[in-house]
């Protein structure tokens, strides 16, 4: 229920820095303020004990690279945990990727969502990201379950997995890693940043010293003052920039929907104004409507919708991949419903970013207990 409300399109209006509020706003952020110090100085003991061995980690009989973020909403760790689970298969690796599974139907410790041949159920039951994954990692098992020490033991037994690949996986401390991979939304402003439930935050920024590579996402350039921001707490890490390249528009059958009109454009994501942007760029958006992160739909939502597009003057409607797969199942409109489909670019340097974590892989004694920076 917790996570509910510190949901980003609960309280946005809270973490915009600079937002002017009314007086029972501004009244309601002085104790959020001093419960994010009290927040932050709990996930600071809390690391450096897992640090100095004071609460228990395990280390698995394999490589281990955990992809996650420093804020609550979408940063595009999954995307990167895909790339980096595809690359590492390309090669040869025997790699499994680990997902958390939030919502998913299944109460079952380990749920495999995936063989490697595609998704073992329903986006309902697997959850949308675990099912958006499982689609999109061909010969890459995809486990989910909130223990991934459990989940990361069941991958190695019954796949033989060499490696594992955690998807937001930064703060699952319990579980040791040779690479951890932390991925910043470049679109915000990180000296506004505060943490929970004061801001965004789920850790201080002086985390960033557990990181061998940071990667600014959803940027439409290569931004020297983001490197010097995340020099001050990992002068080590190397600072890669990416963002997503559309690919094409797609029916939900798979096949291509390109030229077919103007859109209504919908997204049940954590930040989907990115989303809005990057399909405007390709078709004429009469009308957008978001939902909050990982919204199950209904038929008759649906209906709304279409009724909303036909009233805008849209031809059809155009929503995410993962939205998609939620779709499963329910009466369609007659409207059609298409996905825009993505790609990650690195301007340049995908085979550098990957370069620099596999080293960090391949090193002897990497892990989560190394020194921590002051």
């Amino acid at each position: 229920m917790m996570a509910r409300w510190l949901s980003p399109d609960r309280l946005d209006w809270m973490w915009k820095p600079g937002q002017e509020l009314s007086l029972p706003g501004a009244l309601l952020r002085l104790p959020l303020s001093l419960l994010a110090g009290a927040y932050g100085g709990l996930m600071q003991a809390r690391a450096a004990a897992y640090q100095k061995g004071w609460l228990p980690s395990r280390r698995l009989p394999a490589k281990v690279a955990a992809v996650g973020n420093l804020t609550v909403g979408g940063s595009g760790k999954t995307p990167l945990a895909r790339w980096l689970a595809a690359r590492l298969s390309a090669e040869g690796r025997r790699v499994a990727l680990i997902s958390r599974g939030y919502r998913r139907a299944s109460a079952a410790p380990v749920t495999v969502a995936s063989r490697g041949d595609g998704p073992l159920g329903s986006a309902r039951e697997l959850g949308d990201e675990p099912y958006w994954l499982a689609q999109n990692l061909a010969g890459v098992p995809v486990l989910c379950g909130p223990d991934r020490v459990r989940v990361g033991e069941q991958a190695i037994a019954q796949f033989r997995a060499t490696h594992l690949v955690l998807d937001d996986g930064f703060q699952h401390l319990r579980l040791e890693r040779d690479a951890d991979v932390v991925v910043v939304d470049g679109r915000r402003s990180p000296a506004g940043e505060a943490l929970l439930p004061r801001g965004r935050l789920r850790e201080p920024w002086s985390a960033l010293h557990r990181a061998a590579v940071v990667v600014v996402n959803k940027v439409s350039r290569p931004d020297p003052a983001w490197t010097e921001w995340l020099s001050r707490w990992n002068p080590e890490a190397p600072v890669f920039f990416s963002r997503y390249q559309p690919v094409g528009i797609f029916s939900l059958a798979g096949e291509p929907a390109e030229d077919q009109g103007p859109a209504l454009a919908f997204a049940g994501l954590a930040e989907p104004d990115y989303f809005f942007e990057l399909l405007a760029a390709k078709v004429q958006v009469k009308d957008r409507v978001a939902f909050p992160d990982h919204h199950s739909y209904s038929a008759a939502e649906l209906k709304e919708l279409a009724a909303r597009a036909r009233a805008a003057g849209a031809e059809r409607m155009i929503t995410t991949e993962k939205d998609a797969g939620r779709l499963a199942g329910l009466g369609l409109p007659a409207l059609p419903i298409h996905s825009l489909r993505v790609a990650l670019d690195f301007f340049g340097r995908e085979d550098d970013c990957y370069a620099a974590i596999r080293s960090r892989l391949e090193e002897k004694g990497a892990g989560l207990k190394a020194p921590s920076r002051a």
